[in-house]
């Protein structure tokens, strides 16, 4: 809470609030809807929250088929058995994950999502909060990543790997 209260009365918080790329989905909602996006979200995607809300973000998504198997197959099956457990009245099993996504920003462009999602509990009513960590530093490396040569798709795999081995325990600083 004290970290909070800083970064509130921080005369930048406005500002850095727009760093931050987050999103809440309702669980409960028809095919897990958009209930919130951050102003960073929205700048970083490109899409607008009056467009986004009530969707579900799968626009995120490659358009063409094949290749959003090909990138996110394992990823996206491993993201929706952890929202189905969003609507279990038990707790989560699984309270956490990191999933690595290729996805597409409102204009085409493709870009790398690592995001960690979380179940939370407000007013007794479960949600999944979101936060995208964007990789404007390794923009070339993971550009290489894109094409379908084995060896790219070789370190997609070895990446994700990485990142299963470390997902209890994954902190964004």
């Amino acid at each position: 809470r004290a970290d909070l209260r800083r970064v509130l009365a921080d005369d930048r918080a406005e500002e850095r609030l727009k760093e931050i790329i987050m999103t809440v989905v309702d669980p409960s909602g028809e095919d897990d809807p958009l209930v919130w996006i951050s102003p960073g979200f929205e700048e970083y995607t490109g899409y607008q929250h009056e467009w986004a809300l009530g969707r579900n973000c799968r626009f995120l998504q490659p358009k063409d088929f094949d290749r959003n198997q090909r990138f996110n197959g394992d990823q996206l099956h491993k993201l929706r058995k952890f929202c189905l457990e969003g609507r279990k009245s038990s707790p989560p099993t699984v309270p956490t994950t990191l999933a690595l996504l290729l996805n597409e920003r409102r204009n085409g462009s493709p870009f790398w999502n690592l995001s960690s999602f979380i179940h939370v509990e407000v007013h007794e009513k479960r949600y999944i909060v979101s936060v995208m960590l964007p990789f404007l530093e390794e923009r070339v490396r993971f550009a290489e990543l894109l094409s379908d040569d084995p060896e790219a798709l070789e370190q997609q795999k070895r990446l994700k790997g990485l990142l299963a081995r470390h997902e209890g325990g994954a902190k964004f600083i």
